[in-house]
């Protein structure tokens, strides 16, 4: 699902954008082979504010006829299950606001719908999955893009450009799930060879991270470390009995501490399936550079037509 793309250029510019804050990624991209440039982070209070920040900082930092991908967060947008309407492609995205428009936030002219597909196995008639965003956001970002001198690519996702970070983990016929986080909450995605099959956020539960406070009790760890593996569990029965009828064959976690390893070991106890820890394939020219997230490396390796 992407509101907008365009054939990919060498040179990427990755904004990544929540409700409150963006993160902005300059990359060099030479076949799978990622190279951070630059990186800038900061909050916003308005969209005018965006404008204005991201405009200033490009000014000192130019990158003109660079690719540019902008990747929205979940607070951004609203996902619907749907029955696919009897239309053509064409007038898919058209059909589906007006299906869906009773359950909508904002008034039917106030937003933009796009949509995607799962992976749905031999289910016939399967769901589509919509994409609800306020029109205002993608005309700014449009606009935006323009201003800047870039090459609009694409407006999409984080739940489909993680996809894209974990493509040499994800193998023909294999089952495979990610677990991670944003800062809302866990994160579950499974993929049948490269296919996205399923996603689940659940808000307001993390990776089991010890506490760097001094007065961290022992019981709220072990509080969030069963709250987590419930999910886990919970997630896990729910895709094998319901989505694959057939075992997951492996979960991929990011390595991004040291802890990382105790919560593999953790989840592997729990399911008895072989869990690899990953980092996103990037080589920074600097250590002092923001590390990129599994969605912002995705976006800058989609490989666009």
């Amino acid at each position: 699902m992407k509101f907008l793309t365009k054939k990919s250029a060498s040179n990427q510019f990755v904004a990544s954008i929540d409700a409150n804050s963006c993160r902005i990624h300059l990359f060099n991209k030479t076949g799978s082979k990622l190279v951070q440039l630059k990186t800038h982070q900061f909050e916003y209070a308005s969209l005018d504010e965006l404008k204005t920040k991201t405009v200033q900082w490009l000014r000192q930092n130019p990158c003109k006829d660079y690719d540019s991908r902008w990747v929205l967060n979940r607070e951004l947008y609203q996902t619907y299950q749907v029955d696919p309407p009897k239309v053509t492609e064409k007038e898919m995205n058209e059909a589906i606001k007006w299906q869906i428009k009773d359950l909508l936030e904002h008034p039917v002219g106030d937003v933009l719908v796009s949509h995607y597909r799962l992976g749905h196995g031999e289910q016939k008639n399967a769901q589509l999955t919509a994409v609800v965003v306020k029109k205002e956001l993608i005309e700014t970002l449009i606009e935006l893009t323009h201003q800047l001198g870039l090459r609009m690519n694409a407006i999409e996702i984080e739940e489909l450009s993680t996809g894209c970070a974990l493509i040499s983990h994800l193998n023909d016929d294999r089952i495979t799930g990610y677990i991670g986080q944003d800062k809302n909450g866990l994160i579950y995605n499974f993929y049948c060879g490269e296919t996205l099959f399923f996603t689940r956020h659940k808000k307001g539960r993390h990776l089991p991270y010890k506490s760097a406070q001094d007065f961290s009790l022992e019981a709220e760890q072990q509080e969030l470390e069963e709250a987590f593996l419930l999910e886990t569990q919970r997630t896990m029965d729910y895709v094998v009995s319901q989505v694959f009828r057939r075992p997951v064959e492996n979960l991929l976690i990011e390595n991004t501490s040291e802890e990382d390893e105790a919560i593999a070991d953790m989840i592997k106890q729990l399911t008895e399936i072989e869990v690899t820890l990953i980092n996103p394939a990037v080589n920074p020219v600097s250590d002092k550079l923001l590390k990129p997230a599994l969605f912002e490396v995705g976006a800058a390796l989609r490989e666009s037509g």
